[in-house]
């Protein structure tokens, strides 16, 4: 009978830590699963014809060396620099002296969101 009540303890004490641990593991799945689709489709709102001020509300600037000009340029996403576009503008107006590039360029090529490892400053 010991034996029973022994083995039934043991059963019920491997139920009760299984569930403790998978459970907040399938709701923290769920929560970066849903900040990851919201991130893309913020993300994703950024679109040719945009500027570059718009561009800079959800992106922005890489970091690191990187090869830059006023026309090819990558960005890095705000909330999660891993997340990077790599963007072509068209320049659009005079610049004033010391700055390389202009908040009213226009976006003519952005790629798909990949991830990268972040640069950090």
């Amino acid at each position: 009978m010991k034996r029973i009540i022994a083995a039934v303890s043991i059963s019920a004490a491997l139920v009760w830590s299984v569930s403790a641990f998978s459970a907040p593991t399938a709701k923290r799945q769920v929560n970066h699963t849903t900040w990851v689709q919201q991130s893309l489709h913020e993300m994703k709102t950024i679109k040719v014809g945009m500027t570059r001020k718009q561009l800079m509300k959800v992106f922005t600037w890489k970091g690191g060396t990187q090869v830059a000009s006023r026309t090819k340029q990558t960005f890095a996403y705000r909330d999660c620099p891993h997340f990077m576009v790599d963007v072509e503008f068209k320049p659009v107006g005079t610049l004033k002296r010391g700055v390389w590039y202009g908040p009213n360029d226009r976006i003519v090529k952005i790629s798909r969101p990949y991830l990268e490892e972040a640069v950090m400053n």
